[in-house]
């Protein structure tokens, strides 16, 4: 069966039954209590970053795309999704329902952030390569400080 595929398909199905099995070992050490409590919280923030890494590779390295601002949507994306799981806690009862709506409700608004910064980018500009690159950096700055600024001013009150 194996030597019938593609070899893009191989790799893939590869990848998946790593990723499966790293998953079914994490949680076979912490049902055992093999894992501190310390590795099962810094186990958050890994996924995170590995997961931001793989987005990075798509857009520069598969698309071949320089995005100085793609922290910058994630960032949005990330915020929004926070903040509507936040709101909604009393109101959806199922946390798995909330995460899905929180999920899709990021990625709509880091989507539409990104087309509208981009269309007012190509259409003022012409689309020249570094004014896209340093338009998506100064997005990208902006948009972090105004999301710094605002949860700032959440805390003082």
């Amino acid at each position: 069966m194996l030597k019938k595929m593609n070899k893009t398909k191989k790799n893939n199905l590869i990848t998946y039954a790593m990723v499966i099995l790293a998953f079914v070992i994490m949680q076979t050490l912490i049902s055992a209590g093999s894992i501190s409590s310390l590795l099962q919280g810094l186990m958050v923030p890994l996924c995170t970053y590995i997961i931001l890494a793989v987005s990075l590779n798509l857009v520069v390295g598969i698309l071949g795309e320089l995005s100085l601002g793609h922290a910058g949507f994630m960032c949005v994306g990330a915020f929004t999704s926070a903040f509507f799981s936040k709101c909604t806690r009393d109101v959806i009862a199922s946390d798995g329902l909330r995460f899905f709506l929180a999920l899709l409700i990021g990625i709509v608004t880091a989507a539409i952030f990104g087309m509208l910064i981009g269309m007012s980018i190509g259409f003022a500009l012409g689309q020249p390569l570094f004014n896209n690159m340093a338009a998506g950096m100064a997005s990208g700055t902006c948009i972090g400080m105004a999301i710094g600024s605002f949860i700032d001013c959440i805390k003082k009150q």
